[in-house]
């Protein structure tokens, strides 16, 4: 398979339709399958290192020193748990293929989100919106495009798993070579300089 490499967050015209045009990957997206590939979307799904309640946390998790566990797990913060997630983040190997991983992850675990991507003939983007104001008589929202190194890795990584759906080439050998494709340093463990230890079973 020939990798993907595109991570454009590409913008929107006002005459274009989300699901049709385009799927917004946020917790504001209107379409199903945006808000199911969202970072922050709440939803428990198996990784090696556990359960995280999104696929934030668990990058966070491995990403930083001392993120708690029961933080990981949980599908929604309170105040008090917010203020237990570490500010700084370790210096990793292998960054974007552990993304890969955690991703891959969570498409795994839902056959209704595959079905989804399956479906899916839009790009990708993403971008949040504020609250709807009055101004000027009319009702608007801001619109604020994501468009970070962080998200289009992000995107990068589903338009590569989208492929392989639509190829029917979504299984744990090709996964593990897309993973390994990203790795920065091939000759270190996916995980090395994580928060967390693997060992040979």
């Amino acid at each position: 398979m020939e990798y993907i490499s595109n991570r454009k967050v590409y913008t929107v015209k006002p005459d274009m339709k989300e699901g049709k045009d385009y799927v917004n990957v946020s917790k504001y997206s209107e379409s199903e399958l945006g808000k199911s590939l969202a970072p922050g979307h709440p939803v428990s799904f198996d990784t090696i290192f556990g359960q995280p309640g999104n696929i934030r946390a668990a990058i966070d998790f491995v990403t930083m020193k001392n993120y708690p566990k029961d933080v990981m797990e949980k599908t929604k913060l309170s105040i008090k748990d917010i203020k237990r997630i570490p500010e700084h983040s370790l210096g990793i190997t292998n960054y974007w293929s552990v993304v890969a991983y955690i991703i891959s992850q969570r498409i795994l675990s839902d056959k209704r989100l595959q079905q989804l991507m399956l479906e899916n003939t839009a790009e990708y983007t993403s971008y949040n919106l504020s609250k709807p104001e009055e101004l000027m008589g009319k009702k608007i929202s801001a619109v604020k495009y994501n468009d970070t190194v962080q998200m289009g890795g992000y995107l990068m990584i589903l338009r590569n798993y989208d492929k392989m759906i639509k190829d029917d080439m979504f299984n744990r050998d090709e996964i593990e070579k897309f993973i390994k494709s990203l790795m920065k340093n091939p000759d270190k463990d996916l995980f090395d300089k994580t928060s967390i230890t693997v060992i040979d079973r």
